[in-house]
């Protein structure tokens, strides 16, 4: 497993997420700016509100996107250690981890699923600190830790 093309795949994804973020961000101020005052106010007093609302929304999902990139582009691709942290790949009992950020599941050009987990997330912790042949129970689940890279 090779992990600077999930490293360059996680990228991509967040960069379309950004990419549309910003498209959408700009759709609804224009939006904003294209909504003139009818003669019914308090209608468009609330437009102009809910407009705002969903403005402050897309903002703090392109913030939160743009923090999750920066972590992910402090990641050394080539280094591995025995003891598991960020930036470790993980092939257990119930497939392949990557501790970096939390976006989920991707599946690399090979078919191989990896679920990409925050540090800080309860099963992320969990790995934090353990080594190859190493095992741990979550969630009624018994995870072996088969290769740490």
């Amino acid at each position: 497993m090779q992990k600077e093309a999930l490293i360059n795949l996680i990228e991509i994804i967040l960069n379309d997420k950004i990419s549309n973020l910003n498209k959408d961000i700009n759709s609804l101020k224009e939006s904003q700016k294209n909504d003139t005052k009818s003669s019914m106010g308090d209608k468009y007093e609330t437009g102009r509100a809910m407009i705002q609302l969903e403005l402050e929304k897309y903002h703090s999902r392109l913030r939160n996107n743009k923090e999750m990139l920066a972590i992910l582009l402090k990641i050394n691709p080539k280094l591995t250690t025995e003891i598991i942290q960020s930036g470790s790949l993980i092939k257990t009992n119930h497939g392949w981890f990557f501790i970096s950020i939390g976006i989920g599941k991707v599946t690399l050009e090979n078919n191989t699923k990896v679920i990409v987990l925050s540090p800080i997330s309860p099963l992320g912790r969990m790995f934090l600190n353990k080594s190859k042949n190493e095992s741990f129970d979550f969630q009624k689940r018994q995870y072996q830790i088969i290769e740490a890279y």
